[in-house]
C-alpha cells in the first residue's frame, strides 16, 4: 500500500510539473516576471485541480461506506480530474510528446488512486459484513461455453458462499428444473385448453399446479423398460442386404 501511495504521488508530481510547464506558455504573465515567480504563482492553484480529484473521490468513498451513492461527489471528481488531464494536453498540443506523457501521468495518477480508494472500501465493507463474498473464478473457457449457467452459478456463489464446483452443480439442476417446468406448463396448457373450453379455467389451473410434485409423481410411473424398448427398435441396425428378413 505504501508503494502504491508512492507512485501516485510521484505520477502526479509530474503531472503537476506538466500543468506548470503549459501555464506559463500559456498564461499572460509580465515578462519582467522572473519564470521562477511565475511557477511558484501558478502551482497551488493548478495543485488544487490535480488534487482536487483525489479530494471529492475520497469524501464520496466516505460516503459510500455509509451506503450512499455519492454521485455528486463522484461527479466533482470525474470533472476535476478531467480539467488536470485537459490542462496538460491542450497545454502542450502540438509537442505530442510532453502532451501524452505529461497527460498519461494524470490520467494513471487519477485512476490509480480510485483503484486503491475503491480496494480499501471493499474492504472496509467485507470486513463489517456489508458486502457479498467474492465468487470463486471460472475461467474463460467456462464462461465462453456455458455463459448462461456460468452467470447463475456466479450468483448462487456469491449469495451461498459455494465453490465453482458446488455453485456449477446447483445451477445446472436450476436450470434443468427450470426447463422440465417450461415443457410441462407447455404441455398442461394444451392439454388443458383441448378438454376444457373455459380460459379462466385454464389459467387457474395452470398458476395451481406444484410441478415440481407433478414431475416427481410422471417419474415415479415412468416405465423405463417400455422406453427401452421403444428407443431400442429406433437402434438396432439394418439388417445387410441380401439377408432374408
Amino acid at each position: 500500500m505504501k508503494l502504491q501511495y508512492a507512485f501516485y504521488g510521484v505520477a502526479s508530481l509530474f503531472a503537476l510539473i506538466g500543468q506548470v510547464w503549459a501555464a506559463l506558455d500559456h498564461v499572460p504573465f509580465a515578462s519582467s516576471w522572473p519564470v521562477l515567480v511565475r511557477a511558484l504563482l501558478m502551482a497551488p492553484a493548478l495543485a488544487v485541480i490535480e488534487l482536487g480529484g483525489v479530494a471529492t473521490s475520497h469524501q464520496a468513498d466516505l460516503r459510500r461506506r455509509l451506503g450512499e451513492q455519492a454521485y455528486g461527489y463522484r461527479t466533482l471528481s470525474f470533472m476535476a480530474a478531467a480539467v488536470a488531464a485537459g490542462v496538460n494536453l491542450l497545454g502542450h498540443w502540438g509537442q505530442w510528446f510532453p502532451a501524452v506523457g505529461f497527460t498519461g501521468l494524470s490520467i494513471f495518477a487519477y485512476c490509480s488512486w480510485l483503484m486503491q480508494s475503491a480496494a480499501q472500501r471493499r474492504d472496509t465493507l467485507r470486513a463489517t459484513g456489508q458486502m457479498a463474498s467474492t465468487p470463486p473464478v471460472f475461467g474463460p473457457l467456462q464462461w465462453i461455453l456455458q455463459p448462461k449457467l456460468t452467470w447463475r452459478a456466479r450468483t448462487l456463489a456469491i449469495a451461498g458462499s459455494l465453490g465453482r464446483t458446488e455453485s456449477l452443480q446447483l445451477a445446472d439442476a436450476q436450470l434443468r428444473a427450470e426447463m422440465r417446468k417450461r415443457a410441462l406448463a407447455a404441455k398442461l396448457r394444451k392439454v388443458i385448453k383441448n378438454q376444457k373450453k373455459d380460459a379462466n379455467g385454464a389459467r387457474i389451473a395452470l398458476a395451481t399446479i406444484d410441478y415440481d410434485r407433478l414431475a416427481s409423481a410422471l417419474e415415479e410411473r415412468m416405465d423405463y423398460n417400455a422406453w427401452t424398448d421403444h428407443l431400442s427398435t429406433d437402434l438396432v441396425p439394418p439388417a445387410p442386404s441380401g439377408t432374408p428378413a
